[in-house]
């Protein structure tokens, strides 16, 4: 049964990754940056200074979808490419003191929203959200571990 229990897992993941993707858009009505390009945010500022390709392979999509996102990022002064010392033609991606300020903002308003509802579940400790992030992680890496060769 340990298939299905993955399954069940799977699922509920896709289906709260809907939920909280419609949950985002309605916090940040109107925004100028999308859920995808948001993850690149997140992404620089835990990690800050990557290049494109590094990027991609950490969020396991195509190099171009997010060069694609990375050029908006630029256009909206969210991001800057600076010299790459250990390979000319791919620069590092950074964020700019306004795409900090733009990330910071975003988890600001979700935090004024959305913490109010994880104290009226006292199931969701911190202990059980941690321990729920570490299997998500250890389901991703079994995931691209399996991926059938392109």
């Amino acid at each position: 049964m340990l298939y299905d229990d993955l399954a069940r897992v799977l699922d509920e993941a896709r289906v709260t990754i809907h939920r909280a993707v419609v949950a985002i858009d309605a916090i940040h009505d109107g925004a100028t940056v999308s859920v995808p390009m948001r993850a690149v945010l997140e992404f620089l500022r835990r990690e800050d200074g990557h290049t494109v390709s590094a990027i991609a392979r950490a969020r396991s999509v195509s190099r171009q979808h997010i060069q694609a996102l990375v050029n908006e990022l630029l256009e909206q002064g969210l991001v800057e490419r600076i010299d790459n010392p250990q390979h000319r033609s791919a620069p590092i991606v950074r964020l700019t003191e306004r795409g900090v300020e733009q990330i910071d903002e975003m988890h600001a308003r979700e935090r004024a929203v959305l913490e109010p509802g994880l104290l009226e579940r006292p199931a969701l400790t911190d202990e059980r959200l941690v321990a729920a992030a570490e299997v998500l992680v250890e389901i991703g890496d079994l995931m691209a571990s399996r991926r059938e060769p392109s």
